[in-house]
């Protein structure tokens, strides 16, 4: 049980009351702007305290969408279970899960009340880089007294208060920046140990998109095993080498139909996508837009 002054070092102290006067609400963010995809942006962002014990979040039971949620606990207490392991969360936790996948985040029957921040975020990248945290780090990350987070929540908070109808790509840039802050707060000592490796297989696959390249072929230019260089790579980029290697693909046609000189299967065939109805499938579902629309509108 705790009473919203769970003991925590004395540091925690100044910028958890700074949150904690935010004042409760809820705000989603509604930008005008669809002409194109963003891979990096916040729908909803909120101050909630909640009391009651049907409080409860399932991973799987919240639609198809693939989304990010960024909790974090301000006072009280709350549970988070993921992959068969209870998380207690205290002031200072946060926990940053995907949606859908295998969790549930609650009110426990013992805690009168829980104090937190939220953040709803969505996109490709922002995919990509919980997968990534997910793997390395796990889903919950303890705040370190001195992170420079709780000031970018702030700011964040403070811009979307002030600002009545933001821009798409300010949005996204917030979004960024947020990506960036969790990255550094789940960075850990035993990182790195195998980034020459991974390093050559990501050289490997930009220097041969147009190629043939599968997971035995990075695996070779990293001088690994395929099954350790599979658990390596999808541990340092959070995806596998398979999903790496259609995300460079699509990167490089979106950069090729700035080309206008190139017609859209040739485009498709330089990025490594044999056919052109493929090519079209995978990138409508990647960015909303066929090849050609996205071309037409001029991104």
């Amino acid at each position: 049980m705790c009473d919203g002054t769970t003991a925590r070092p004395e540091p925690y102290a100044e910028w958890i009351d700074a949150l904690r006067a935010l004042p409760y609400e809820t705000r989603s963010i509604l930008t005008h702007e669809r002409r194109f995809a963003l891979h990096c942006m916040i729908s909803s962002i909120g101050h909630s305290r909640v009391q009651s014990v049907f409080y409860n979040w399932s991973g799987l039971a919240r639609g198809e969408r693939e989304f990010g949620v960024f909790q974090l606990t301000l006072a009280g207490e709350g549970r988070l279970r993921w992959n068969g392991v209870t998380h207690v969360l205290l002031p200072g936790d946060a926990f940053l899960v995907r949606i859908p996948s295998d969790h549930h985040y609650f009110l426990p029957a013992g805690s009168e009340s829980w104090d937190f921040l939220y953040l709803i975020i969505y996109g490709m990248e922002i995919m990509r880089v919980l997968r990534r945290i997910e793997s390395v780090h796990g889903p919950v990350l303890r705040v370190a007294p001195h992170s420079s987070l709780p000031s970018f929540l702030l700011d964040l908070f403070g811009f979307l208060s002030e600002e009545t109808d933001p821009t798409a790509p300010t949005v996204s840039s917030y979004a960024y920046r947020l990506v960036m802050q969790l990255l550094d707060e789940t960075r850990t000592p035993q990182e790195g140990r195998e980034e020459p490796a991974i390093r050559k297989a990501r050289e490997y696959a930009r220097s041969n998109l147009d190629s043939v390249i599968g997971v035995r072929e990075m695996a070779d230019a990293a001088g690994l095993s395929r099954s350790h260089f599979s658990r390596v790579f999808h541990r340092a980029e959070g995806m596998a080498p398979r999903e790496y290697i259609e995300h460079l693909r699509l990167k490089n046609a979106m950069s090729l139909l700035s080309q206008r000189e190139l017609m859209v299967k040739e485009v498709a065939a330089s990025s490594g996508f044999r056919d052109e109805n493929y090519f079209t499938r995978v990138f409508k579902r990647a960015t909303g837009l066929t090849p050609s629309e996205y071309r037409r509108i001029g991104i």
